[in-house]
């Protein structure tokens, strides 16, 4: 099974990096948006094959991305995604600091920074913010329903909002008070206006 894990990777590394004229050349007649596609997505079989295979777990491959040190390269690699860019500009407005670093160490020296960053995003940031997401989704606060069984006579709206309604009786008792506070104004006629 090991074999078939490699191969799936090989397949998964080569459509990588298959690009635009690359398939011009396998189907010259092509329209342009087919060919943008196959760029962009053409690979996505390819890739969903790998994730099967490596998701048997039955090869080498396999036992070697479950070791714990892959695995949190895998949990930290959401926040790996969203620090590396800022961290290299950052490197980019800043460069007296590593103008005087070897190249190889620079490079080490950013691995070093990225993976630090990100395994404190994570550790400090997204472990925290799952766990609280998952002990709300457990208990999640009172719904919509809940919040109108408790209400006499709400409605939701169309936004979500609950409008409170009054009863029959306060909607008639509303209108015998406004008719009398209408009432009870001094009446002008017209040719005092």
């Amino acid at each position: 099974m090991t074999g078939l894990e490699i191969l799936a990777i090989l397949l998964t590394a080569g459509t990588a990096t298959l690009t635009y004229s690359s398939f011009a050349l396998v189907w010259p007649s092509a329209p342009p948006a087919i060919l943008f596609w196959l760029e962009r997505s053409g690979s996505a079989p390819v890739y969903a094959l790998a994730i099967f295979i490596l998701a048997l777990e039955r090869g080498h491959v396999s036992q070697w991305l479950s070791h714990p040190v892959m695995v949190l390269f895998g949990e930290i690699s959401f926040a790996i995604y969203l620090l590396h860019q800022i961290i290299l500009r950052w490197l980019a407005v800043h460069q007296a600091v590593v103008v005087s670093v070897p190249l190889p160490m620079a490079y080490g020296l950013f691995l070093a920074a990225v993976l630090s960053a990100s395994w404190l995003a994570w550790r400090f940031i997204e472990c925290p913010a799952r766990a609280r997401l998952r002990r709300w989704l457990a208990n999640p606060p009172l719904r919509l329903s809940k919040v109108h069984a408790r209400l006499p006579f709400a409605t939701p709206s169309a936004a979500g909002v609950i409008i409170p309604q009054i009863s029959p009786a306060e909607q008639v008792e509303q209108q015998r008070s406004t008719m009398s506070i209408v009432n009870a104004r001094p009446r002008t006629s017209a040719a005092q206006l």
